[in-house]
Parts: C-alpha cells; structure tokens; sequence
C-alpha cells in the first residue's frame, strides 16, 4: 500500500503528534505510524473517529483503498452538532492533561491518588504511573540515606572516646575517620537523588501539559509498559 499523506498532512496541520492523535481516539501511535505508511488502514470505527477528529470526510483523508466504497450514512451532522464535538473532544483532551499535571503536583500521593480515581484513561494512568514510581523511589532512598546518616552518627558519638586530659591541655586534634566519610558520601548521594527527581518534577508536568507519553529516565519504560499490559488486559475483556 502507498503512504497516507493526506492523513499525515491533516495531523501536521492541527500540530499533533501521533500519539496526541491515538490518544484522542483510543488507540496507540503504533496503529496510527502505520496507516500514515500504508501498512495498515483503520478499521471503520477508527476510520469514523479520524473523520470527526479531522473534521473531514474520510475519503479526504485518503482512508479508504481504491477497491472500497463509502458506506451510506443516515444523516448529516448539522454545523452545530460537529461543533459540539469538537469542543467535547478538546474538553476531554484538556482534562486529560490538568489531570496528568496534577498527579505530578504533590509528589508520589497526587500521583497514587490519580491513579486510583482516573484509571481508565490511558494517558493520565502513564503519567500516575511515572509520578508514583519516580517520587516513590526517590522517598523510600531518602528514609534509607536519614536511617543510615543516624545510624553513622550514633555510633560515631558512642565510640567518641572520653576527654580525661585537663582543661589548661590543648585538645588532641581530630582525624576523620571511615564513618565520616559514608556519611558525607550519603548525604552527597541524597542531594544528587533529590535534585534529579525535582528537574523530573517539571519535566513531567511541562510534557504532560503538552500532552506528550514523554518517559523519563529510569521510571518511563517500567510505567509505559505497566500502562500497556493493563491496557491490553482491559481490551482483551471488554466484550
């Protein structure tokens, strides 16, 4: 098959991506890469749904083959009715994306509290997912660096050994020993650990606003494929 350039060109034209596109009418970038190639086309629910996202008939957007022919429709929309749905179709995308901002908003909990309560959308469940998972991780090291900083340092204190020398005697100088410097090292590793999760802080929210599946390090790859696997389940039970 020849590649869908009027497709492609219609989605240049709004400045969406494909994933942008997928996420508006249910699907994944992956099916809508490949009707742009030509590989594939859209099934006629997704070839409806491209038509109204588009605001265009689908042969304008080159969705059907040579040998296929328009089915007949009932009726035609009146101007209002389409109206109606553009402006429902980008109040559902701008709600998909508050809700992902905010699951960024107040670290791990905002984004274990979206999870729970907005599940079935695809797009903030990626996000949830992202936020619980990378200020999860970042909370549970930083418990452990105070845990191993407190530890260190009582024992340091219990071993300090006991000053008998008299007052007018200058004080022995002391030397660092192995136990400062973990506990430095530890510090320096919570510092590190805590400014990397605050730049993913406001990464996440500036491409969740964007409405982009954009992965950050570490966390991204384990949310996308959670998000996929619970999508993919979800799918195979629907009847």
């Amino acid at each position: 098959m020849k590649p869908n350039d009027r497709l492609k060109e219609a989605r240049k034209q709004r400045g969406w991506s494909q994933a942008r596109v997928a996420e508006q009418i249910g699907t994944d970038a992956g099916n809508v890469s490949r009707w742009e190639r030509g590989y594939s086309s859209p099934s006629p629910y997704y070839q409806e749904k491209l038509s109204l996202l588009f605001g265009k008939e689908v042969h304008d957007l080159g969705l059907l083959r040579e040998d296929e022919t328009l089915p007949p429709h009932p009726s035609t929309p009146e101007p209002a009715t389409v109206t109606s749905r553009e402006e429902q179709r980008e109040t559902l995308a701008r709600a998909s994306r508050i809700l992902a901002i905010f699951s960024y908003s107040a670290f791990w909990w905002s984004g274990l509290l979206i999870l729970l309560f907005a599940r079935k959308d695809r797009f903030v469940r990626f996000h949830s997912l992202q936020s619980l998972l990378l200020f999860g991780i970042v909370t549970l090291c930083n418990i452990a660096f105070i845990g191993i900083v407190s530890a260190l340092s009582g024992t340091t204190l219990h071993f300090m050994p006991v000053q008998t020398h008299l007052l007018s005697q200058p004080a022995p100088r002391e030397q660092a020993t192995p136990l400062d410097f973990i506990i430095v090292l530890a510090v320096l590793c919570a510092l590190v650990l805590n400014s990397g999760a605050i730049v993913g802080w406001g990464v996440g929210m500036v491409m969740a606003w964007r409405g982009r599946y954009y992965k950050l390090p570490l966390v991204g790859n384990v949310s996308e494929k959670i998000t996929l696997a619970i999508f993919s389940h979800e799918a195979g039970s629907a009847p």
